[in-house]
């Protein structure tokens, strides 16, 4: 089991401090998983500690908008590299039927 799921049952039974540490058990894991720090987050908002919280939600925003910037990245260069490859193929038809 994820230390995610581990730390939203512990949520769910309000064992704040255990969920608390199961999602930065997560976060060592992984450091770039984004909804680790949302849930750890919704954890310490609930336990009170809410500039922690807000801290915790801006790193989770960055990793998140970072993480869609480089998908963006990714589709886009595929896309150029997809449209290479077309005319390429269309030059080469053009050469065989001439």
């Amino acid at each position: 089991m994820s230390y995610i799921k581990i730390g939203n049952e512990y949520l769910r039974q309000g064992k704040l401090d255990k969920a608390i540490q199961a999602y930065q058990a997560s976060i060592q894991l992984n450091p770039n998983f984004h909804w680790a720090y949302y849930k750890l987050g919704d954890a310490l908002k609930r336990k009170g500690q809410i500039q922690e919280a807000e801290q915790v939600y801006q790193k989770a925003d960055f990793l998140k908008n970072q993480l869609e910037n480089n998908q963006f990245n990714t589709y886009s260069n595929l896309s150029k590299t997809y449209e290479k490859q077309i005319q390429e193929i269309y030059q080469a038809n053009i050469s065989i039927q001439a």
